[in-house]
């Protein structure tokens, strides 16, 4: 247990807003609907297919944009 977990997403007109915390001292596999999906911080994808983008991050905050 290294600390909470946290997502939360809004409908946004036609496009979605996924915000994610990653606890100190973790890693998280993030996989956002969408093969356009952007990271407002620059965080690069890590894969992506017509259905989902995936992106591999460290502690901290996220905040995801899928048009």
């Amino acid at each position: 247990p290294y600390g909470e977990i946290r997502s939360e997403w809004q409908r946004a007109g036609n496009g979605l807003t996924l915000d994610v915390t990653v606890p100190p001292n973790t890693t998280a596999t993030i996989e956002v609907p969408g093969a356009g999906a952007t990271e407002t911080g620059g965080l690069q994808p890590a894969s992506s297919s017509g259905e989902v983008t995936q992106f591999e991050a460290g502690s901290g905050v996220y905040s995801f944009r899928v048009r």
